[in-house]
């Protein structure tokens, strides 16, 4: 039996076949599992999720893609790259004692909207298992809110120094008191630094992931300090600069630094070593560095004053603004085409302004400003304009249509859910009128055999005692037949029998009575008819008969001279055994009739 390991707890969970779900014994908590069809791609998932449970959730985001290159309808694995991407760490709750989800990669973009996370809800293979991924990403989706909410707040910083705080004893690293030195050289000059030790200080107590993903966003340089390379490849370490280096993919003006000392530098991580680096222990280290900071934060900042100049310039003249602003109004007055005219010369001058490309947007959905733009059926993301909207958008601008993207995925995805609900409650009730349906069916059934049954037992009642009456019958007309017919064998004289004869003779009545008996207790079980009636009359006849002969029998036989008499009393004997056996059956078919089930 294939055993997978927890998400939340590591602990061992026994895959079941067929079964995209399971319970931990070690936490209790029920959750999905992947398709497993060997050993190998089980071993490939527990590896996955061991990396992210140690929270070097890059080498995880790694496994799970390798997992997806060989079979890209695995939805665990789809899903498993979703807790990767947005460092998904489970811890135990206190108040609750359950496993909860904590973020430590947190993303602008909302987790519903994230496509691996929809490839797992369709790839998915049951609704349960759907409902699972659901209420996780909520769960996750709910935090990353606070996370934004939180991170919005915080003033941006121009620089963010990385490095190891702690050793494996506990003690305080050398690369922290190093880190210390750089900060107070930047203090000095004017910028604004995130150095945890000191920046998070009176955040004790509180996640730090909100404010570490702020200062991340908004800093336009990192420091990665170390003096060993295995502080480099530290979990949090790398967890920081790694999440940088994406940044710095999208956004070009973004710049990092690593700072090595008592170590070669061919010894930094491969992300790191494509980077200028700074050697720690040369003489004037501090200076070139602080010295060349200042150059790219300065830099970025004459750029955004720059455009500012631009902007007003524009304003000035009919330029961009008061474009904007006139398809603006047209689109207030309900002016479709005249608004995505404006909006396609604003684009002319510059093809690359975010408000032109969502104005045009708007125009085409028939929507008179940007905010009614929540108010849509479909996700902004099905439209090209709004693509080029988030491609060229400043950060904050992106975040506000990011964020009215997701509240257009989060009702699509309400309404989507509730109308599963009530498809659910339909077919439940469904179901329960069914099995309404079926107990009624099955109570009606058994209160008519129970009348049946009552009925039969009133018949056996009735025709009883006349079974035994017959019974009796068949016995002295068998006693009969064999004292008259078989005697005269037995014995050279007519009517003497021995004791032996005798009790042969009763030997076989007994035993005619012991088979009806039997046959009593079996019973044969049939309705009764008008039959019942007829075969009641004769057997009076023949029981009436009957004692005539056997009087007639038994008063002439005694009589030696006579034997031919008693000959035929005694042919009358055993052909009222026959008949009267005959009437049993009858009798005895009507006295346990067949109740009708």
């Amino acid at each position: 039996m294939t055993l997978l390991k927890c998400k939340m707890c590591g602990g061992e969970i026994q895959a079941i076949e067929n079964q995209a779900y399971g319970t931990c014994d070690s936490c209790g908590s029920t959750m999905t599992l992947p398709s497993i069809s060997d050993e190998r791609k089980a071993n490939l998932h527990n590896r996955a999720n061991h990396y992210r449970q140690q929270n070097e959730f890059d080498k995880a985001l790694a496994a799970y893609e390798s997992i997806l290159a060989e079979d890209s309808n695995d939805a665990e694995a789809h899903w498993g790259v979703v807790l990767s991407k947005y460092g998904i760490e489970y811890v135990d709750d206190p108040k609750t004692h359950k496993r909860v989800p904590t973020c430590h990669r947190v993303q602008a973009g909302s987790i519903l909207s994230d496509l691996d996370y929809k490839a797992a809800i369709e790839k998915s293979s049951d609704g349960y298992t759907q409902s699972l991924y659901e209420q996780e990403a909520q769960a996750i989706s709910e935090i990353q809110k606070r996370i934004l909410v939180v991170s919005n707040n915080e003033t941006p910083y121009d620089v963010f120094i990385c490095y190891k705080e702690t050793d494996a004893t506990g003690k305080r690293t050398v690369d922290s008191t190093l880190a210390q030195d750089i900060y107070y050289h930047l203090e000095k000059e004017g910028l604004r630094v995130f150095f945890s030790r000191i920046t998070l200080e009176d955040k004790l107590g509180t996640e730090y992931e909100p404010y570490i993903f702020a200062a991340l966003n908004s800093a336009k340089v990192m420091l990665v300090v170390g003096t060993k390379p295995e502080y480099f490849n530290a979990v949090w370490v790398k967890n920081e600069w790694s999440r940088f280096v994406s940044l710095a993919k999208k956004n070009r003006e973004k710049l990092i630094i690593p700072c090595y000392r008592d170590m070669d530098a061919y010894d930094l991580p491969d992300e790191l070593s494509m980077f200028q680096s700074q050697d720690m222990s040369k003489i004037g280290f501090i200076q070139d560095l602080v010295r060349g900071v200042k150059k790219v934060t300065e830099k970025n900042t004459s750029a955004t004053a720059s455009g500012v100049a631009t902007t007003v310039t524009a304003s000035a003249a009919p330029g961009v603004e008061s474009l904007l602003k006139r398809g603006n109004q047209f689109l207030e007055d309900g002016e479709w085409n005249q608004a995505s005219d404006y909006f396609n010369r604003v684009l002319d001058i510059d093809p690359e302004y975010a408000p032109a490309h969502i104005g045009n947007l708007c125009a085409a959905l028939s929507v008179n400003n940007e905010e009614h733009l929540v108010q849509q059926e479909t996700p902004l993301t099905e439209h090209s304009d709004y693509k080029k909207a988030v491609r060229f958008a400043n950060t904050n601008y992106r975040v506000r249509m990011e964020e009215l993207n997701r509240k257009i995925e989060e009702r699509i995805e309400m309404q989507m859910r509730t109308e599963r609900e009530r498809t659910a409650e339909k077919n439940r009730q469904q179901a329960e009128n069914a099995k309404l349906e079926q107990e009624k069916y099955e109570a009606d059934k058994q209160a008519k055999f129970h009348i049946a049954h009552e009925r039969a037992t009133r018949m056996r009642m009735k025709y009883l005692p006349l079974v035994w009456c017959a019974e009796i019958i068949a016995l002295i007309s068998g006693s009969l037949f064999v004292l008259y017919f078989f005697g005269n064998e037995f014995s050279s004289r007519p009517m003497a029998y021995s004791d032996e004869e005798i009790l042969i003779t009763f030997s076989i009545g007994i035993t005619c009575v012991v088979l009806h008996f039997i046959f009593f207790c079996v019973g044969i079980h049939r309705k009764s008819s008008k039959l019942g009636d007829i075969a009641r009359i004769l057997l009076w006849v023949l029981f009436v008969v009957t004692l005539f002969f056997m009087f007639i029998g038994v008063s002439v036989g005694l009589d030696p001279l006579t034997p031919h008499i008693g000959y035929v009393a005694a042919l009358t004997a055993s052909c009222l055994f026959v008949s009267t056996l005959i009437v049993c059956i009858v009798l005895r078919k009507m006295a346990f009739p067949k109740p009708n089930k």
